[in-house]
């Protein structure tokens, strides 16, 4: 990119998002200063050479102060800004690779917690674990399991059409919802989520015996209107359990839950499960077997 001065450069560089930004001090319109200034705030990364034929201090104070990489003096040298220039790519280049291990480290550690936090919960619901020694785990997870009661929800995310361009079942659809319904469970400490499979998370709902059964009913109305609004490319399924007040209950309540959401293969069309639906569905079709 090339530019006569700084009021015709910035609209380019904000468009093409430059590594490196090579500028005089003194421009019409708007000076080499402030045209870092700016570029500095809006992409930091970027990094800033400002030449100058003044030698003056004030300038280099301000420059370093930006955090400009070099301030240059004209007439300027060839080889010394051949020189410049080799030494800032090794920079940028070291840099990128320290972005790329960062990027990479947080994807590991992302990927461990949603691992352990998916062992927790399954050594819960199937009585792998003692109450002492889930109360220790959830502290040491930083999970807070204190509530007088519980529940547990299970819910399931797939996509209704495949059109071949992602991954298997993966569409910007059911994406985007389960981006949505990961964030509604961020902001909210009374419903802890967990993954339960590639197509089924768990919700574990806490809180006081009077609350767990509104807690639910919200939960599930919430988790209905978020997969209303995705429409028909997503298909959703919902079952809960039903309330207890200990911790060592909750393989029962999660065995309930689970025998509930199964019957989603038999049917489909039945979005939100519960006992009442499959026995309604047992009187209409006859005898059916669990799934």
């Amino acid at each position: 990119g090339d530019a006569p001065d700084g009021d015709l450069a910035l609209p380019l560089i904000r468009q093409l998002q430059h590594d490196l930004l090579i500028t005089d001090i003194k421009m019409p319109f708007m000076d080499g200063l402030a045209l870092s200034e700016l570029v500095r705030k809006e992409l930091p990364q970027t990094k800033i050479v400002i030449i100058s034929g003044y030698d003056d201090f004030t300038y280099a104070q301000q420059a370093i102060r930006m955090g400009v990489e070099q301030y240059l003096l004209k007439p300027v040298i060839k080889e010394k800004l051949v020189e410049l220039l080799v030494s800032l790519h090794k920079k940028m280049e070291a840099e990128q690779r320290q972005r790329e291990y960062l990027t990479m480290f947080q994807r590991e550690a992302q990927e461990y917690e949603a691992f352990s936090r998916r062992r927790f919960f399954e050594q819960i619901v199937t009585g792998g674990l003692s109450v002492s020694e889930i109360s220790e785990t959830a502290k040491s997870m930083e999970i807070d399991l204190n509530a007088p009661g519980y529940n547990i929800l299970l819910f399931s995310l797939s996509s209704a059409a495949y059109d071949g361009s992602a991954p298997e079942g993966y569409t910007a659809a059911l994406a985007k919802l389960q981006d949505r319904v990961t964030q509604y469970f961020l902001s909210r400490g009374e419903l802890i989520l967990f993954r339960w499979n590639i197509t089924t998370h768990a919700v574990l709902i806490k809180g006081g015996a009077e609350e767990i059964a509104s807690r639910t009913a919200q939960c599930v109305a919430d988790i209905r209107a978020l997969c209303q609004e995705a429409g028909r490319e997503v298909n959703w399924h919902i079952a809960c359990g039903s309330p207890v007040s200990r911790l060592s209950a909750l393989p029962v309540c999660f065995s309930e839950a689970s025998r509930i959401h199964s019957f989603r293969y038999l049917c489909p069309e039945e979005h939100i499960l519960t006992e009442e639906s499959i026995r309604s569905m047992r009187t209409s079709h006859g005898t059916i077997s669990e799934p």
